[in-house]
């Protein structure tokens, strides 16, 4: 059985002719995912993703916990992070699908050979799923849970069209061109100059004042970029998705005749509660999945809490 987290064991090796890609040790994806959990915690998570500068949080945590790692923000951390929110995402979608479960025990996916035949016929990327370990599965949980992996895909497609239509809303007043007054505070807070200036202090404030731009622009350009990349992954999924969906009605139909058969048992509903429930269910991914996984208790007290919220 393989890991399905790490890429390999060796700490630092390149791929010959690719800076951006780097083995990662298991040392490292642990000090990354705490790093991760931290900056969440401090208020650092946006709606689909992280905020401008989180990549250099995460990599002055790294280097503090690691001394003389030659990790960067970017290309290593942003390209780490990248891999594990598109894997989560594969996840998510594999295990929202009908006999497929969880093994917590083993961290892998469970299913029977018929089942994955025939998911992989549908589409052969989630080969790879079968026969790896996914030991940060839980953790990724807690980091990308809220962001587009959760089987929303219309409604976080348009969250994440958002993010880069509306990545201005990230960037400190100082780049708001044209707000000359916005630039002056911010060197005077953040530099701690004296409001009384020297001939000699002015230079300094105005190049500190430069350095300071050049370092957030970049953590701009930064989050352009993962936004960007964060979109057209969104792109592929939702179309994968709805390509499986018009090639696989059984799978889709199987699912649908399990929730309805659970339906019908729940004598403490009345006929129109079980259509209402089963509209609701089918039409959320995640709550689809949940009901799949509960006791009949458990499968009951979900259709009530839809139904109250209905």
């Amino acid at each position: 059985m393989e890991s399905g987290d790490t890429c390999g064991s060796v700490i630092g090796q390149v791929k010959k002719g690719d800076k951006t890609r780097r083995t990662w040790s298991a040392r490292e994806e642990e000090v990354l995912i705490a790093a991760l959990k931290d900056v969440i915690t401090k208020g650092w998570k946006s709606e689909n993703g992280f905020k401008a500068g989180y990549l250099t949080l995460l990599e002055s945590a790294m280097h503090s916990a690691i001394p003389g790692t030659d990790l960067r923000g970017n290309p290593h951390i942003n390209s780490k992070v990248h891999v594990w929110k598109k894997t989560y995402g594969t996840l998510v979608t594999l295990l929202g699908k009908s006999s497929v479960g969880w093994n917590d025990s083993d961290k892998t996916v469970e299913a029977t050979d018929e089942t994955w035949d025939a998911i992989i016929k549908t589409d052969s990327t989630f080969r790879s799923m079968r026969h790896n370990q996914w030991t940060h599965y839980a953790d990724w949980c807690e980091i990308f849970g809220s962001d587009r992996a959760t089987g929303e895909h219309s409604q976080t497609f348009q969250n994440a069209l958002n993010d880069v239509l509306k990545l201005n809303d990230d960037v400190p007043n100082q780049f708001q061109f044209g707000d000359t007054d916005a630039c002056n505070t911010s060197v005077a807070e953040d530099d701690s100059i004296s409001e009384t200036h020297t001939p000699s202090s002015k230079p300094y404030a105005a190049t500190t004042s430069k350095k300071r731009k050049r370092k957030q622009l970049n953590e701009v350009d930064d989050a352009i970029v993962a936004a960007i990349n964060n979109l057209a992954d969104i792109t592929k999924v939702t179309m994968n998705d709805l390509v499986k969906q018009l090639a696989a009605p059984d799978i889709l139909s199987d699912a649908q005749d399990v929730v309805l058969e659970a339906l019908r048992g729940m004598n403490e509903l009345s006929e129109d509660e079980q259509v209402i429930a089963a509209q609701l269910l089918f039409n959320n991914h995640n709550n689809l999945a949940l009901f799949k996984r509960l006791n009949d208790r458990g499968k009951l007290s979900l259709v009530r809490r839809l139904l109250r919220s209905e």
